[in-house]
């Protein structure tokens, strides 16, 4: 790790990237940030301006660069898009993220830190910086591998039997293009997210989900909780129980309905539901659920924190009911406040809550098993106070936000420590003072330059008998007093490995460049390799 000569940490120089909206993604940044500034990092903030402003906003503690994102934003927000959407996001993102990438590399960072993209989940600029690079990504695009309700790309049910119309090819026409636009934004989230050096989840389960959906390896660093602000107020218990999250149908909102809806109607406690927004056709739903269960269903969108610390406080329990959730902070702030947990034991939950200890869990959603537990702190208001209290100290002593600072602090600086190569990319006078080594081998099959955009497409390898399988291919252009370098996407050449023989594996040697060239003439162009902790150099 980064250590000064006194055993401190060197205080690192953070850029953050996120395109959040309001909620547990938004909150864990925030926090993620609070914990770094306090131990003496700097942080600067980059993000779109669809991302929520009024939320947690990072600009009070840190300066955050808003850069436009355009194009017809209201429908990038829909979870399935036609294709020439889902095109127009792609384009707009890779255009956002490489302003955003050229200000943060003019500014001397240590580490890229990117949070999620409400749009796509993972970002683009993970491979436009020469920084080391991490994502903090909570789950992927779930819509896509999730059946929420369905999942979009199976084919209506009606279709099973449905025989040949006008009509019918209309609609298959049309579902081949969604689903056109389903697998190129897929792509397009599994290449972004390959480009990051680190992959951090929120959970065991995160991790899981990542490893199932996109075969890559993540790192679990568990969030915290600052329990001195979210804290018991005095107020005294009331006889409700509170949820919290998005109404939507992810969030189980009608689970917890159904649940209490087993309980006796003499002692049946109201639900009490504190959203940070809510899809309104499900609100209406749930409403209409609950009218007929003769459930008392309060839902609260859009209140103050003081109102959602003072609610967390009062309620008799929480009831998590949310579909698969990766971590769920919720329970633990609800903890922290001194008030305790029934969930279902599926996702992040399982984690967090430990049944009997901070909370009860159901095997599954049984209305009746949930509402009989909930029943159970309905029933003996002593045993919400006593579990409430020792939640409030197990969270105080394993879920701290001292605790989380400290896992993300020492995955940045491990990070950074395993990526000296990494760094010396990122430095300018270094790259200005790189001499060829004289053992690369090349061939270069295409160059074009037009209106400052670079095509160029060939193949190059270090000349050591090694493979090419780890090595990074660069374009690298300077002159007297600037340096840029631009990376290119790797193309399989298996025809160089049967040149050389069949000895070695040079399938990762093929390269691929379509960039902007932002050095005045004249330059010098060269091909960079990076294997490991190495780098070669050859001037074209």
């Amino acid at each position: 790790m980064a250590f000064q000569l006194d055993g401190r940490m060197k205080p690192l120089r953070i850029a953050i990237w996120h395109n959040l909206p309001s909620g547990g993604g938004k909150r864990q940044l925030y926090m993620h940030v609070q914990g770094l500034l306090q131990r003496g990092h700097y942080v600067e903030s980059w993000c779109p301006d669809t991302a929520d402003q009024k939320y947690l906003p990072l600009g009070t503690l840190v300066k955050e660069h808003i850069v436009p994102l355009r194009g017809p934003r209201d429908h990038f927000h829909s979870p399935v898009r036609p294709l020439s959407i889902t095109r127009q996001l792609l384009d707009s993102m890779e255009e956002q993220c490489r302003v955003c990438a050229e200000e943060i590399s003019a500014g001397e960072f240590d580490v890229l830190f990117a949070n999620a993209c409400m749009f796509l989940r993972t970002t683009p600029i993970g491979g436009m910086v020469n920084l080391p690079s991490a994502i903090y990504l909570g789950e992927p695009y779930r819509w896509f591998y999730e059946a929420m309700p369905e999942l979009p790309w199976i084919a209506p049910a009606a279709s099973v039997e449905q025989r040949f119309s006008f009509r019918s090819l209309w609609q298959r026409t049309r579902g081949e293009s969604t689903l056109n636009s389903i697998r190129i934004q897929a792509r397009a989230e599994l290449e972004y997210l390959k480009r990051f050096d680190v992959v951090l989840a929120n959970s065991i389960f995160s991790r899981e989900t990542i490893l199932r959906t996109y075969n890559l390896e993540s790192r679990v660093c568990y969030l915290g909780v600052d329990s001195d602000y979210y804290r018991p107020t005095g107020e005294p218990k009331e006889r409700f129980v509170v949820g919290l999250g998005t109404i939507y149908h992810g969030k189980g909102v009608d689970r917890a309905i159904r649940a209490i809806g087993t309980i006796a109607a003499a002692k049946r406690p109201p639900l009490v539901w504190i959203g940070n927004g809510a899809w309104e056709d499900e609100l209406e739903g749930y409403k209409r659920l609950a009218h007929a269960l003769k459930v008392d269903f309060i839902p609260k969108v859009h209140i103050p924190d003081t109102e959602v610390v003072s609610l967390l406080s009062r309620a008799t329990a929480m009831v998590f009911t949310s579909r698969l959730e990766p971590f769920g902070l919720a329970p633990l702030e609800a903890n922290a406040c001194g008030t305790p947990v029934v969930g279902i034991a599926e996702g992040g939950v399982r984690e967090s809550i430990t049944d009997g200890l901070n909370g009860f869990l159901a095997p599954d959603d049984d209305p009746k098993s949930l509402g009989g537990l909930v029943e159970r702190f309905v029933d003996s208001p002593q045993l919400a106070v006593r579990m409430g209290a020792e939640a409030r100290e197990h969270v105080r002593t394993k879920w701290s936000m001292d605790a989380g600072t400290d896992r993300i602090e020492s995955a940045l600086s491990t990070l950074i420590s395993g990526k000296p190569v990494k760094m010396l990319l990122a430095n300018r006078n270094k790259l200005l003072e790189l001499e060829p080594t004289n053992n690369i081998r090349c061939n270069v099959e295409d160059t074009t330059i037009k209106r400052r955009m670079l095509h160029m497409k060939g193949w190059a390898h270090i000349n050591d008998g090694r493979p090419a399988t780890d090595s990074e291919i660069f374009i690298l252009l300077r002159n007297t007093s600037d340096a840029q370098l631009l990376r290119t996407v790797k193309v399989t050449r298996t025809d160089v490995t049967r040149h050389f023989g069949n000895d070695t594996n040079y399938d990762d040697s093929g390269f691929l460049v379509h960039d902007t060239i932002r050095l005045k003439d004249p330059y010098t162009m060269g091909i960079l390799i990076v294997r490991s902790a190495e780098t070669a150099l050859h001037v074209l």
